[in-house]
């Protein structure tokens, strides 16, 4: 248990002893947060930022050693989480080499929205016009992998490893026919498709290929904003590659 844990708790049996009708949504009322939030923050599954554990520990009038102790034991434990995710990310990067499938990526991203249930998985299974039985089977995948998780952990790009593995060609090919499918799916308002056909002089790629990577990132850095927002998988598929070479025409 962390030492905000520690604290919440000792305040929250300081006020029931004072009121033994004092509950866990009045202490999440005086706090203002959520009781749902307040919970997993007092059974330590969840880590609050700085700032938002310091707004807890002013409203309860704490002491400014026990504030700095607490701050400190919050960054000792975000640096342990960090190690772990990168940990766990080495982990799938290995997994993606040797049998990844384009259902652990989607699967992935959505338990950050979600706690999957087997009616949830149903569903799924509708929406990306697959059988139970396929979906469940990468699910399983996933949680014998160890990589399910509430929080989440950073999103997964067919990039993180040589693309020449088969199972990541498959899975750039079901992602670029399901960008197709989408073109008649859905509203340009909730889509963008254009494309750029270009002449260029073959020792510019490494830069153009590098372009698209700092593009990447800063879609995969701005989806990690505001984590507890998200709400929809989108999918972005980029395709570089040459369409004829000058030494093919002449």
């Amino acid at each position: 248990m962390n030492e905000l844990s520690k604290i919440l708790i000792r305040e929250f049996e300081v006020k029931r002893q004072r009121n033994l009708k004092f509950s866990l949504r009045a202490f999440a009322k005086f706090l203002k947060t959520d009781a749902s939030n307040l919970s997993k923050i007092l059974r330590g599954e969840r880590i609050p930022s700085a700032s938002f554990a310091l707004e807890l520990l002013q409203r309860l009038s704490i002491e400014a050693d026990e504030k700095n102790a607490v701050l400190k034991s919050l960054v000792e434990i975000k640096s342990h989480l960090k190690e772990e995710r990168k940990e766990k990310s080495k982990n799938l990067e290995d997994k993606v080499v040797a049998s990844c499938h384009w259902l652990h990526l989607i699967l992935l991203e959505i338990s950050q929205l979600m706690t999957l249930t087997p009616k949830q998985l149903e569903k799924i299974s509708h929406i990306l016009n697959v059988s139970p039985y396929e979906l469940q089977m990468a699910y399983d995948e996933l949680a014998r992998w160890d990589l399910l998780n509430e929080d989440g952990i950073d999103n997964y790009s067919t990039m993180c490893a040589p693309i020449t593995a088969e199972n990541l060609r498959a899975i750039q090919r079901q992602f670029l026919k399901m960008a197709v499918e989408a073109m008649e799916t859905y509203d340009l308002s909730e889509r963008e498709n254009t494309t750029l056909t270009f002449s260029i002089p073959k020792a510019h790629i490494p830069e153009v290929k590098e372009i698209l990577k700092k593009t990447r990132d800063r879609i995969n850095r701005l989806s990690n904003v505001n984590k507890n927002q998200k709400s929809c998988i989108y999918n972005v598929s980029m395709a570089l590659y040459p369409v004829c070479d000058s030494a093919d025409l002449s």
